[in-house]
């Protein structure tokens, strides 16, 4: 059984479209962001901080991934192929872990004040000035307040596919399905004059379950 019949007002299957749609549309802009930050710091002859390095590089790869997991998600919701669904879940639930482990850091880089190590402006250790400290202290902040959201976000959209798939492996969940329809014969009974050729053994009376 699916954990979940629909989302946010439309089956699973459409709104697994609309979680590929948005996922490549947000990875896509990720990575170009990530790709074009990177080359800019280079062209201008600084070093990046290994802190930035790192981050770019991640953002990177896993935007690539999802990029890749996304265009499988679209052809297997339209070819109805479970097994096309699982590159997502996997790379989205890598991805979300990622988000986690982000989220601590920042809430403990917050609670420590050790800002330098999440020193993504590139700034010089030694000339961290009060107002270098107040920006990367609101920056973060916010980080600490919208990774939560994003996460909300994202365990969404990978709920809404692993329903899919889930329904996929049910024989339900296709386009243009009809859910299959289990018939079960329950007693009746008459009121009323009874004709001639009346026969006293209950009706029968048809009662309609869906299975998906």
């Amino acid at each position: 059984m699916a954990i979940m019949h629909t989302c946010c007002c439309c089956n699973v299957r459409v709104g697994s479209i609309v979680v590929a749609v948005y996922t490549v549309i947000v990875s896509a802009a990720a990575l170009i962001q990530s790709a074009k930050s990177w080359a800019g710091e280079d062209s201008i002859g600084t070093t990046p901080s290994v802190t930035l390095t790192a981050t770019w590089g991640a953002s990177i790869g896993v935007n690539s991934l999802l990029l890749i997991a996304a265009a499988c998600l679209i052809l297997g919701i339209f070819k109805d192929a479970k097994a096309l669904l699982v590159p997502y879940m996997v790379v989205q639930s890598l991805y979300m872990l990622i988000y986690v482990v982000l989220e601590i850091a920042i809430i403990v880089v917050l609670v420590n004040g050790n800002y330098i190590y999440f020193n993504f402006l590139n700034l010089d250790a030694g000339s961290f000035s009060d107002l270098d400290f107040a920006i990367v202290k609101d920056v973060l902040i916010g980080l600490a307040v919208g990774v939560p959201i994003v996460l909300g976000i994202d365990l969404l959209c990978l709920l809404c596919v692993i329903s899919q798939y889930q329904e996929l492996r049910d024989g339900c969940g296709r386009r243009g399905h009809s859910a299959p329809v289990v018939v079960i014969q329950q007693p009746g009974y008459s009121t009323g004059f009874a004709p001639a050729t009346y026969d006293p053994r209950p009706a029968p009376q048809q009662q309609y379950y869906s299975k998906c």
